[in-house]
């Protein structure tokens, strides 16, 4: 299985988290048509009220990186940026588990 994952710890600017999880939640919704993505959740973290987490596993890292450059992924990003004080990735190899097909 050559599976990627990855965590992504999204900090954003003061009061702005909400509206970063709506723009990633509108995201979510349209997933399933993205070719090889597997996995895409959004969280909010229960210990900073700027902080969410967006869990990710992709068939592979090209399905992701190609996912980037879709129309409406480069809209969301352009929009969510201003939103977005720091960004931090953690990249997984995904080994089996329940849900992982």
């Amino acid at each position: 299985m050559d599976k990627f994952g990855q965590y992504v710890k999204f900090i954003t600017h003061e009061g702005k988290r909400d509206e970063l999880a709506q723009n990633l939640l509108q995201v979510a919704e349209n997933m399933h048509m993205v070719e090889g993505c597997n996995l895409y959740v959004i969280n909010l973290s229960t210990e900073d009220e700027n902080t969410l987490w967006v869990t990710e596993i992709w068939s592979n890292k090209e399905a992701h990186q190609a996912s980037l450059s879709l129309e409406g992924s480069k809209e969301y990003i352009a929009a969510s940026l201003p939103l977005i004080k720091q960004v931090d990735k953690v990249e997984l190899k995904p080994l089996g588990g329940f849900g992982l097909n």
